[in-house]
């Protein structure tokens, strides 16, 4: 915020903080160009999100469908933020009096930034999860990873306007105010798919425990609207601090309770490396191996298709087809085939099958 604000000698830094914003991502993507995964993050092909997107704009019920998706993830940003600070950001910028907004004039550029990537960032996952969700159901319903590197901009613009809301405001402003943060956290519950989402897609919100948040953890949402009004309509400097030292307190044990949720299936999946082992000691580099495309949707085997895309790395291409279109030698699958096995993951149910 200082190196925005300060105008004079701060300029050459503020100039190399942009060419850094501007640099790193195109950066990234070289670098996953380079890696063999033609620019995407994880090997998708990014026709599919183009055919995607011709496909929302088609029809009004296709439309409707990305919509949804797009709320589900914007009641991420809300929770995410601890449902404050956006609310704070957009009062800021739309309600605050005018000496105040001129006073947070110099943060534009970051705010148009933040909210420019978040935008990005909303609408590529929203694809992704229009072209998922009907594959692997209620899984891709939020799925806030790809959304959340946003997330520590808005708390730290947020926590800066955060400092400038005064006593002294007029009450209409507050009210302003507080309606924009009840109607955003009313909408964040209404839209978040309570039915199911998965945590560790969802890190940011653990801090609200699991599934149901309304059911499961009721006392979060009275601190909330007791706290929220509470700071809003008598904004002394202590109760800022305090509500800032309570949602630190909760990024805290977030952080402890995070690691060994990520942990535990990170170490369950890294053990499944026997058919990968064997390709890459028996079989010659460049050959094509066969995922069996049957079963892999609803048997949820998909993981394991791109953790051996991961384990085989460049030296190996894995194509997801059919056993009777493949015309390679070695097959993956969880059928019995009759053809010679030669390998077999011990955890779960895939084989690998030499075929010809």
């Amino acid at each position: 915020y200082f190196l925005f604000a300060k105008k004079s000698s701060r300029f050459p830094l503020r100039t190399l903080l942009t060419f850094i914003a501007i640099g790193l991502p195109l950066l990234g993507w070289f670098t996953l160009k380079e890696s063999g995964t033609d620019g995407t993050a994880s090997g998708y092909d990014l026709s599919s999100y183009v055919s995607a997107l011709k496909d929302v704009f088609h029809s009004l019920p296709n439309f409707k469908k990305a919509f949804l998706l797009a709320l589900y993830q914007s009641s991420f940003y809300i929770i995410a933020t601890f449902f404050l600070f956006i609310p704070l950001l957009f009062a800021g910028i739309f309600f605050f009096p005018k000496e105040e907004r001129r006073a947070l004039a110099p943060l534009s550029p970051v705010i148009a930034y933040t909210v420019l990537c978040s935008l990005l960032f909303l609408g590529g996952s929203v694809l992704h999860q229009y072209i998922f969700a009907p594959k692997v159901a209620d899984r891709y319903l939020l799925f806030g990873r790809y959304i959340e590197p946003t997330v520590p901009l808005f708390i730290l613009l947020g926590g800066i306007i955060y400092f400038y809301y005064k006593r002294s405001f007029a009450l209409n402003v507050k009210l302003k105010s507080f309606v924009l943060f009840g109607g955003a956290t009313a909408a964040a519950v209404v839209f978040l798919p309570v039915s199911y989402y998965d945590i560790v897609n969802n890190i940011s919100l653990l801090y609200v425990r699991g599934q149901n948040v309304l059911q499961e953890f009721p006392v979060v949402w009275i601190w909330l609207l007791f706290s929220f009004f509470f700071f809003f309509f008598f904004p002394a400097r202590w109760v800022k601090h305090a509500v800032l030292l309570l949602i630190v307190l909760f990024s805290s044990w977030t952080l402890l309770q995070a690691y060994p949720l990520a942990n535990e299936p990170s170490q369950k999946y890294a053990q499944q490396i026997e058919i990968p082992l064997w390709i890459s000691s028996n079989v010659e580099g460049g050959a094509v191996i066969g995922f069996d495309a049957d079963q892999s949707w609803e048997k949820n085997l998909m993981q394991f298709y791109w953790l051996y895309e991961f384990w085989l790395g460049k030296n190996y291409h894995l194509a997801h087809v059919r056993v009777e279109d493949f015309e390679g030698s070695y097959f993956i699958s969880t059928k019995e085939i009759a053809q010679p096995l030669v390998a077999a993951e011990k955890e779960n149910s895939l084989k690998l099958y030499r075929v010809r």
